[in-house]
């Protein structure tokens, strides 16, 4: 009777189990294992932005975007690059050297990328109405623990925002794996190319003013 018991107990422990996905638990079975991140960026932990939370920052300008495939064994040959921008009109974008058009408008739904099988890229906050998003595909081979890097060119008004996310798929185009949102980009108006640093402007004002000080000290008034 007891081995019954404990035979019975152990059925319902395994029954009971969660299902782990493959490719360390990625959303719909795509792993979780392609990251971006700006040259040059700071990682913000905590937002209540969106855009901003758990993610990679840097200011409008030129930068290089690195992706990385942090898989033990996927390769990646067809890179989707999913722009998100916050405004219709006055942000420019340009990967490698080609600036975006034809952005689709964001209505809350997943953004569908089109992979075979399409994969419903998570909204997380960003795709939503009154923000819009373009879908870019680069041929790539972006083998397991290795990075590719894209040219990356951004510019807009004040308020502007660009968001980026990534899918990967094989060679038959199946989607293998995504971006996180915690390991997302964004560049925006008050990121690091837009502040110079403290000493960057600190040292020809103080040049200046020792410049002027001298020339006041000859005339003798000081």
């Amino acid at each position: 009777m007891r081995k019954r018991l404990f035979l019975l107990s152990v059925l319902i422990i395994m029954m009971s189990a969660p299902v782990i996905a493959p490719n360390g638990g990625g959303n719909g079975g795509v792993g979780a294992h392609l990251w971006l991140f700006p040259d040059g960026g700071t990682y913000v932990a905590s937002s209540l932005d969106d855009w901003l939370n758990e993610s990679w920052t840097i200011g409008f300008g030129p930068f290089d975007l690195n992706v990385s495939n942090q898989d033990k064994e996927e390769t990646v040959n067809e890179l989707y690059i999913i722009t998100a921008i916050n405004k219709a009109t006055g942000i420019t974008v340009e990967l490698n050297g080609m600036e975006l058009s034809n952005w689709i408008a964001a209505d809350g739904s997943k953004p569908s990328v089109p992979t075979n099988p399409p994969y419903e890229y998570p909204p997380h906050g960003i795709y939503q109405t009154g923000t819009y998003y373009n879908i870019t595909r680069f041929s790539v081979n972006l083998q397991p623990k290795s990075n590719i890097t894209l040219q990356v060119f951004t510019d807009g008004p004040s308020g502007a925002k660009v968001h980026f996310d990534a899918v990967g798929a094989n060679y038959s185009n199946a989607p293998i794996l995504f971006v996180p949102p915690s390991h997302d980009a964004t560049s925006y108006g008050n990121g690091n190319h837009s502040v110079p640093e403290f000493p960057v402007i600190a040292l020809p004002v103080a040049m200046l003013l020792g410049i002027i000080f001298y020339i006041l000290w000859k005339r003798g008034k000081v």
